[in-house]
C-alpha cells in the first residue's frame, strides 16, 4: 500500500505541474486535479500527453 500511495503522490504531482504548464482554459482549475485522481493507472495515458 505504501508503494501504491507513493505512485499516486508522484502522479498527482505530475498532474499539478502539467496543469500549471498548460493553463486553466484547457484543464480547468488546478486545485481539483489532485482530488480528481481515483488511481495512478487510470490517468497514465492522459498524464503522458501532458508531460513533456
Amino acid at each position: 500500500h505504501e508503494l501504491a500511495r507513493s505512485i499516486d503522490t508522484a502522479v498527482n504531482g505530475e498532474i499539478l505541474i502539467a496543469g500549471e504548464y498548460v493553463g486553466a482554459p484547457l484543464l480547468g482549475a488546478q486545485e481539483p486535479f489532485q482530488t480528481a485522481l481515483p488511481s495512478a493507472g487510470t490517468y497514465a495515458p492522459f498524464i503522458a500527453k501532458l508531460t513533456p
